[in-house]
């Protein structure tokens, strides 16, 4: 990201049918090609998270949560800190923090980092009920549902 002059941002899409998609290779219903919905752009720090694995499991009257995160730093300078992670409900409210995790990495260097925790104020998630949290780290939040 260019903060101080012109960026170019180049989009592809891409409609072609393939075998293991829904409806699959038959002749019927295909939806049309292009963006559909609306896009946001988010600029982010160039310490970051590249990618994301949350594996969230109901256990007794509550849970479980793993998540992986990928931490990239793409600054010119080395980067420390510790990554820490709140759940929160659909309320925003915390009912469960992953103990943080220090870090250290060089200029264009990066690390996985693992944190679990379990809590039993998990709420099962369930098509008529669909109870989704939110995992709040470093800025970024992604969904999961137990």
């Amino acid at each position: 990201m260019h903060w101080d002059g012109d960026n170019l941002l180049a989009v592809a899409v891409d409609n072609r049918h393939y075998a293991g998609d829904v409806p699959g290779m038959h002749v019927g219903w295909r939806g049309y090609g292009g963006i559909l919905r609306s896009v946001r752009v988010l600029a982010t720090d160039p310490l970051h998270i590249a990618a994301l694995h949350v594996d969230a499991q109901p256990e007794g009257p509550g849970g479980t949560l793993a998540l992986r995160a990928r931490l990239q730093n793409d600054r010119p300078e080395p980067a420390a800190g510790v990554l820490e992670v709140e759940i929160r409900d659909a309320h925003g409210e915390t009912v469960a923090v992953l103990p943080g995790r220090p870090f250290s990495l060089a200029p264009g260097a990066g690390v996985e980092i693992g944190l679990s925790t379990s809590f039993d104020a998990a709420q099962a998630w369930s098509p008529t009920d669909p109870v989704l949290y939110q995992a709040c780290a470093v800025g970024l939040v992604c969904r999961s549902g137990f």
